[in-house]
């Protein structure tokens, strides 16, 4: 049986490990972790990642358009080129940065660099090849466009939109929708436990900046139970300001050092 990737049906929507690196004048900076991408409209989608929000869109035939956003004044847009490989499918490409100041004094991530999302492909998603079928048996061209891409154990990534007014555990409603969504995984699998993993900007105490990102986890959790996941599912870790995605650039560009991230403990 062959399995192909369908431009027209296939959907991006969903979770893909992922493998960025920044390529800066003062060193290189590299994650391997992964993204929960999320339709918008029409055929695009988007993600939070290391070094800010990615926006993927279908270009042409297996070529897809990206951008990374988060950094006033540093554009960094690129193309990611689809091939399948061993059973997976892959999304690669490189970008140049312009604009910012971060370019050219090094501070923070506005920098040249490579970007690649994978995930295994589908075995629903079957479509008829040339082969004949057994005879006596009747073939069976329809193509099956929906299918599940589970989170296994060990996986980890950012909530996108997960946001909190400034110095306080007040989720704003922006950030609802996302953990509806994570709360429906939960429902769909109903052996998956979950760590929280709360972080903040590095500006501030210390302590208080752990306390923050204490309270921040515990109000996304809170929400959790408040659409039926049981708390026992929902682990906790907050780390303040020790992980930042960012040391350096303004108040806004760091903003995307304030987060929370989702590791999957069991399936």
């Amino acid at each position: 049986m062959q399995y192909l990737f369908s431009q027209k049906n296939y959907s991006l929507d969903g979770f893909w490990e992922s493998r960025i690196t920044y390529e800066c004048s003062w060193g290189w900076k590299d994650d391997g972790s992964g993204v929960l991408l999320s339709k918008q409209f029409g055929e695009s989608y988007s993600g939070m990642i290391f070094g800010g929000e990615v926006e993927i869109s279908h270009w042409y035939d297996d070529e897809y358009n990206f951008e990374i956003t988060g950094q006033d004044g540093c554009i960094r847009k690129g193309k990611l080129k689809k091939r399948e490989f061993a059973g997976r499918v892959y999304l690669s490409g490189e970008w140049n940065s312009s604009g910012g100041t971060n370019a050219m004094w090094g501070t923070g991530l506005c920098c040249n660099g490579k970007l690649e999302i994978y995930r295994d492909l589908p075995k629903e998603k079957q479509v008829a090849t040339t082969r004949q079928p057994p005879k006596g048996k009747n073939s069976d061209t329809s193509l099956v466009i929906h299918s599940h891409f589970k989170l296994e154990a060990g996986k980890k990534f950012i909530l996108k939109n997960v946001l909190f007014k400034i110095s306080s555990d007040e989720l704003l409603p922006e950030a609802f929708p996302e953990i509806d969504r994570l709360a429906n995984v939960m429902k769909e699998d109903s052996n998956m436990v979950i760590r929280l993993e709360g972080h903040t900007d590095i500006d501030g105490p210390k302590r208080m900046n752990k306390k923050l990102s204490k309270k921040r986890v515990q109000q996304v959790k809170l929400y959790l139970v408040n659409r039926g996941i049981a708390k026992e599912r929902i682990k906790l870790k907050w780390y303040g300001e020790k992980k930042p995605l960012i040391k350096k650039g303004t108040i806004e560009q760091r903003k995307i050092n304030r987060r929370v991230e989702v590791r999957i403990l069991k399936t």
